[in-house]
């Protein structure tokens, strides 16, 4: 399947860059910048990578 790349916001910086140094450790490749965090995700990290983002307090903005 392909890859997803998606677009999620948080409420502050912190948070952001925490969720995206989690993600990282999946091998995921991200980039935060201030409270906006985008990534691409594999498919088989989907699932886990998304809810990480939810329990780091992101929200979905974006998929592409």
């Amino acid at each position: 399947m392909a890859d997803q790349h998606i677009r999620a916001v948080f409420e502050h910086s912190e948070a952001a860059q925490g969720a995206l140094r989690k993600l990282q450790a999946l091998r995921v490749d991200g980039h935060a910048d201030s409270t906006e965090l985008t990534a691409t995700l594999e498919e088989h990290v989907k699932d886990r990578a998304m809810r990480l983002i939810e329990d780091a307090g992101g929200s979905m903005e974006q998929w592409m």
